[in-house]
């Protein structure tokens, strides 16, 4: 009855896990396209926590922006945003140079620091 008992946690916290890192990958950042005085305008928007398991959605996402568009990255709502994450939005910022695209950054001040990964 112990090994049944043992079993039967594992397995059900082995789902639980998959159905959190499941949720939070697919709600990293809701991206939407808007119409401003007659120019595009992609508004990419953090979810609360974005983890190192966005890195690759996140990156081809911003890389898949055309040229000549205005893009803002709100990091608003986000409370905790992975090291890398910023690392691909620094990366974002020269390279938005390069194709002339109008880059707004709201929100991410504070996770300028890579000592401090949490805010609150």
């Amino acid at each position: 009855m112990f090994t049944d008992l043992i079993t039967g946690i594992i397995v059900g916290g082995g789902i639980a896990i998959f159905f959190v890192l499941r949720d939070n990958y697919k709600h990293s950042y809701f991206s939407k396209n808007l119409e401003n005085e007659g120019k595009q305008k992609i508004v990419i928007r953090l979810s609360e926590e974005v983890s190192f398991l966005n890195k690759a959605d996140i990156m081809l996402t911003l890389d898949h922006i055309p040229e000549n568009q205005q893009v803002l990255i709100d990091g608003t709502n986000s409370v905790f945003i992975h090291p890398d994450i910023l690392e691909i939005i620094e990366d974002f910022k020269a390279t938005a140079k390069h194709k002339n695209i109008e880059l707004e950054l709201i929100g991410l001040e504070n996770f300028n620091n890579s000592d401090k990964f949490w805010v609150g």
